[in-house]
Parts: structure tokens; C-alpha cells; sequence
């Protein structure tokens, strides 16, 4: 989850980077390509103002005064005038090496460029024609360092326009000079290719563009771009493996213990305890486990001991009437265990007399509960099917609820909740001459 993010995130910085590289870079280069032009044409035109000034002289005495002149406030390196037949009739002394590259002619199919050179015609005052008139300025590593600090890029002039394998002038380095030579020899038109963090383009030659140049650009991206790229993927990827360990031991675990304590419980082992590592919501869970387990022990162990108390009052009833026949006494051990049993604050076992009413034979707690007197067992008399104890009489099913003294016969003592269980199943409508009658009392 997390490797797949950082990626497609480094992809898209390498791709991104490298695109505004060659944009910035291809920009650069054309720029550049546009200064180099201006910078040969501006050379040419002043070349070309220089043949037409002296040209404009008619006599050749003062033509070559004038060419010296020109020479010598710097407007051409050299001054050359040629007869129709291409003979020179005059040149100025230092002139540049030839050939020289004419600016306006076509390109010439090969060979270095020692000069570049405008040429003018030249004609009597009758418009005759009587040669040309060259002015030159010499192409030498200067120049090329003059239009490489122009144009703000490496400048490397070819010996042949048709091949990069020999090098007149260039301001390229050393350790890329043979890199960015061969990408130049792949190049071609305004296209711009890369080599070693280098972008490369050909200008020339072409009309009013002579020079067969190469023009070379650093690129701008970081030197260590793509390795700190590998370096963010890599140290993403041990965050991830350290965020998921400790995901693990955070999460996985717990929920891990939490699981096996739940197997535990599930075995009936309530002692099962889940430790509380953390304050989250695993922690939280945890602690509810605990909690939850605890007050199950307890509620188990509370019920355990009401089971031992019953099986023990019931074996004390078994004990008494299995030694004695005194009603009276059996009466009142059936009374205390049902009262220890239930829990109960009160109670009374009533007997059925030949009159079809039942009378009170054994009380325990009504005391204060007749507002007459004492507590008189024999003062409780319920009719059979009338109240709770006269229902349960007569229809032989136990009843428990809220007690209802609205709907409860006087004999019954008062009371707030109760619970009501038949010795037997009398005939109670036989006894009492009418039908069951069964209160609405709501269960509890």
C-alpha cells in the first residue's frame, strides 16, 4: 500500500523533471540558435558596409587608402579587390587564410571555414563592372568564444559540413567534447537531442548563415536526481516495513490475544484475562473483555452459591420429613427453605380446611403486615380462586408479579411483589361452588 503511492509519486518526479529539463534546455538552445544568427548577420552586414564603402571609391589610389582605412578602424579584418577575371589587384597585408565563407553566396559543399567574407561588385562611374570588392573577418577561436558568451552556450565550430570528425574551434570541455560531437552527427534540422546531462543541436550552415556549428547545453536537473529518487523508494519502503511491524505488534497482536481469550471463555474458562496494552480502541476492547469476563465470574459464582444453598435447604427438608410426622414442624422447614431459597422477605404456607378456604398454618416475617394485631397464622384466610394464593389454589399453576391490593381479597397480607407455588392441585370449583377466578397481575 505504501510502495505503490511512492512509485507512481517517483515516476512521476523523473518523468516530470526530465520533461521540464528538455523543455527548459530545447528552449535554451533556441535562443541561442536565434542569437547565433543575429550575431553572423550583424557580422555580415558591418562586412558587407565595409566592401560597399570602398567600393564606392572610383579611383584606385583612393580605393586602396580607403580599404586601409577600413582595415584599420576595425571594420574587416582584411580588404581584398579582384578584376573581372578574379585576379586580386589589391589586398590588405594580415588578411585571414582563405577560403573565405561568403555570407549572401550558397553554403559550399565542404572544407573549413578560415573567414567569412561580404563581397560587393565593383563598377566604373559609367556602371561598368570591374570586379568585387571582399571584406573578411577572420573565424577563429575568439570569434567562437565571442558568439559562445553572446548566446550563453557551448559553441563548436566543424571543419566539414557534412561530418562532426574534425573540429576547427569549440569551447566545449574535454570530458564531453566526443559525446556531444556524436549526438550532433544524429541530429538534424532544429532537432535537439541528450547526451551525458547534455542537450545538442545543429544551426547551419545555411543562406546568410554559413557556419556549420554545434550548440550544447547542460541540462538542469540534479546531478543526483534519479539516485535520490531510488533513495526515497527505498527508505519509503523500510518505513513501510517498520510501520507495518509495528502495526503488527500494536494491532495483530492484541486482537490475537483478544481472540484466544475469547476461545478460553468459550471452554468455560472465566479466569481468561486480556492484557491492556494501549488506550486506543483496541485497548478499550480489551478492557470491556476483562470487565465483562470478571462480572460473568461473578454472576457464576453467585449462582453457584444460591445452587449450594438450595441443595442444602432442600436436604434439610428431605432430613425432616424423612425424620418426623409433626406437620407443623415439616410446615415451617418447607417455609424457611422456600424463604432462604427465593430470597424473600416474608411468606406463609396455607392449608386447605373442609370449608374450601384456605387458612394460614405457618407464617415467618408478616409481622406489622395486619393492621388488627399480630401476626395470627390462623387470621389468614383466603377462599379458594379468589386473590393470588386462592388462584394458584384452584388452578394448580404457580404465580409471580406485583402485588395489587384492588384486586387481592382482604384476608391476603399486603405486600409489593410475590410469589405463589401449589402444594397440590384441589378441586377447588367443587369446594368453593364457582370457577376459578384469575387476576391480570403482570409477571416480574
Amino acid at each position: 500500500m505504501v510502495l505503490g503511492p511512492v512509485l507512481l509519486g517517483a515516476a512521476f518526479v523523473g518523468s516530470t523533471m526530465a520533461t521540464l529539463d528538455r523543455s527548459r534546455s530545447t528552449e535554451r538552445l533556441g535562443l541561442a540558435a536565434a542569437g547565433v544568427r543575429t550575431s553572423v548577420d550583424a557580422l555580415c552586414q558591418q562586412l558587407r558596409a565595409a566592401a560597399d564603402a570602398v567600393a564606392l571609391v572610383t579611383d584606385p589610389a583612393a580605393r586602396t587608402r580607403a580599404a586601409d582605412q577600413v582595415v584599420g578602424r576595425g571594420l574587416a579584418a582584411a580588404v581584398r579587390v579582384t578584376d573581372t577575371a578574379d585576379r586580386t589587384s589589391y589586398a590588405t597585408p594580415g588578411g585571414p587564410v582563405g577560403p573565405w565563407r561568403d555570407c549572401a553566396g550558397d553554403p559550399p559543399t565542404g572544407g573549413p571555414v578560415r573567414a567569412l567574407a561580404a563581397r560587393v561588385q565593383l563598377r566604373d562611374p559609367a556602371g561598368a563592372d570591374l570586379g568585387t570588392v571582399a571584406a573578411a573577418q577572420p573565424v577563429d577561436p575568439a570569434f567562437i568564444a565571442r558568439l559562445a558568451a553572446v548566446t550563453g552556450v557551448a559553441v563548436t565550430l566543424l571543419d566539414d559540413t557534412a561530418g562532426t570528425d574534425r573540429v576547427t574551434h569549440t569551447t566545449e570541455t574535454r570530458g564531453v567534447r566526443e559525446a556531444v560531437l556524436a549526438a550532433a552527427g544524429t541530429v538534424d534540422g532544429d532537432r535537439v537531442v541528450e547526451t551525458d546531462g547534455r542537450y545538442v543541436r545543429r544551426v547551419g550552415p545555411s543562406p546568410g548563415q554559413p557556419l556549420p556549428l554545434v550548440l550544447s547545453v547542460p541540462g538542469e536537473r540534479p546531478p543526483g536526481l534519479y539516485a535520490a529518487l531510488v533513495g526515497a523508494v527505498v527508505l519509503a519502503a523500510l518505513l513501510a516495513v517498520v510501520a507495518a511491524w509495528r502495526l503488527a505488534r500494536v494491532t495483530t497482536r492484541p486482537l490475537a490475544e483478544l481472540a484466544g481469550a475469547v476461545d478460553q471463555v468459550t471452554r468455560g474458562d472465566l479466569t481468561a484475562r486480556v492484557p491492556v496494552r494501549s488506550r486506543d480502541e483496541i485497548g478499550r476492547l480489551a478492557g470491556a473483555f476483562n470487565r465483562m469476563t470478571r462480572e460473568t465470574g461473578s454472576y457464576v459464582a453467585a449462582l453457584t452459591t444460591s445452587r449450594d444453598q438450595l441443595r442444602g435447604h432442600l436436604a434439610v427438608l428431605g432430613d425432616t420429613l424423612a425424620s418426623t410426622h409433626d406437620l407443623q414442624r415439616i410446615l415451617r422447614v418447607i417455609l424457611h427453605s422456600a424463604v432462604a431459597a427465593t430470597g424473600a422477605r416474608a411468606g406463609a404456607v396455607l392449608l386447605l380446611d373442609g370449608d374450601g378456604v384456605l387458612v394460614g398454618r405457618c407464617v415467618e416475617g408478616l409481622d406489622g403486615r395486619w393492621p388488627d394485631g399480630p401476626a395470627d397464622p390462623a387470621a389468614l384466610r383466603v377462599p379458594v380462586g379468589a386473590g393470588v394464593v386462592g388462584t394458584v389454589a384452584a388452578t394448580g399453576e404457580p404465580l409471580r408479579g406485583r402485588w395489587d391490593p384492588d384486586r387481592s381479597p382482604a384476608g391476603e397480607p399486603s405486600c409489593e411483589t410475590y410469589v405463589a407455588v401449589p402444594f397440590a392441585t384441589p378441586r377447588a370449583a367443587e369446594l368453593s361452588g364457582r370457577g376459578p377466578e384469575r387476576p391480570g397481575h403482570p409477571p416480574a
